[in-house]
């Protein structure tokens, strides 16, 4: 994406036609980007239980493997955090407050109904107005239900989070990528996070 910088107006705050295209084009990636990880946990999960990978492969997991270069471990991961926003979303109290993508719902995956909304609800209590982010919602989950969340040995701990850091970086970089290919590499970089919020 071109950003121009000539054209202002004025007055300071005010955008520029120019701006004002580029802020909604952004707006429109970044809504797309939001609802992606559901409409593709939802997809997989249609294909999985109406067995529409019978045709060109014996399994569900081989198709994935095969048609998208997903592992079992991110399929599952990706249609488990689809189900988390689905229950959530059932709930009024939580309009316009669900998680907005897979790394702030991968926490909250494998709890049973009540406990997904107990932990939800002590998210927003604790985030306020502010946004919610993945390492809160991991530090919520943490707090509340240790037995559910997994620590590292301390002498792993910091580098796994720099590791962390440095793939959340590189996620970022590649959703500015406006390159088809960039959309299979964001996959891998996804499924990276992934495994490293299952450590």
């Amino acid at each position: 994406m071109e950003i121009e910088t000539e054209n202002h107006p004025a007055d300071g705050n005010a955008l520029s036609p120019a701006e004002d295209g580029i802020l909604k084009d952004c707006e429109s990636v970044i809504r797309k980007g939001m609802a992606t990880f559901i409409a593709v946990g939802e997809a997989l999960i249609c294909i999985r239980d109406l067995r529409l990978f019978r045709v060109s492969a014996p399994s569900f997991e081989i198709f994935c493997r095969q048609s998208f270069r997903m592992s079992q471990q991110y399929t599952n991961s990706v249609m488990a955090c689809s189900g988390v926003v689905n229950v959530l979303g059932e709930h009024p109290e939580f309009a316009g407050r669900l998680p907005e993508n897979e790394a702030q719902a991968r926490p909250l995956k494998g709890m049973e109904r009540e406990q997904l909304v107990q932990t939800w609800q002590a998210v927003l209590e604790k985030t306020g107005s502010a946004p919610v982010t993945a390492s809160l919602v991991r530090e919520i989950v943490r707090k509340f239900l240790p037995e559910t969340v997994q620590t590292l040995d301390a002498s792993h701990a910091k580098p796994v989070m720099k590791i962390r850091r440095s793939v959340k970086s590189l996620r970022r970089a590649m959703e500015r990528v406006p390159n088809p290919k960039a959309e299979h590499a964001l996959r891998l970089v996804n499924e990276l996070e992934a495994l490293l919020d299952d450590l």
